[in-house]
C-alpha cells in the first residue's frame, strides 16, 4: 500500500469511512463460497458506500454510485486475494529453499 501524505481532514475522514466498510466485507459467505454481489453482505456494503459523502465546508457531496461501490469492493476482494496468492507463493518458496539449505548441510 502507497502512503500518501494528505493534509484535508474531509479526505482524511471519508478515507477511513470507506477503509472500514472495505474491511468488513467478508470473501467467503458461511458455505465457503466467494462473496460476490448478490450477497447480502455485499449489497449492504454497496449501500453503505452510496451513502457516504464527503463533507468539505459544510456540503456533504456524495461520492459512489452502485457502479462505482460494487467495482471498488471487487477491486478490494481481488487486492486480498492477490496477496494472499504472494504470501502463498513466498512461503512455498521458504519453504523450499529451506529444504535445500538443509539438505546442502545434511550432504556435507
Amino acid at each position: 500500500m502507497i502512503n500518501v501524505k494528505i493534509n484535508s481532514e474531509a479526505w482524511i475522514s471519508f478515507n477511513k469511512k470507506v477503509e472500514a466498510i472495505l474491511k468488513n466485507v467478508p470473501e467467503f459467505d458461511y458455505k465457503g463460497n466467494p462473496i460476490n454481489d448478490g450477497d447480502q453482505v455485499f449489497k449492504d456494503a454497496v449501500d453503505k458506500l452510496m451513502n457516504l459523502s464527503l463533507d468539505i465546508n459544510g456540503k456533504n457531496n456524495i461520492m459512489f454510485t452502485a457502479q462505482t461501490a460494487t467495482s471498488l469492493i471487487f477491486d478490494e476482494l481481488d487486492g486480498r486475494r492477490q496477496n494472499q496468492d504472494e504470501a502463498e507463493a513466498m512461503m512455498q518458496w521458504s519453504q523450499y529453499n529451506y529444504a535445500i539449505n538443509l539438505g546442502g548441510k545434511n550432504a556435507q
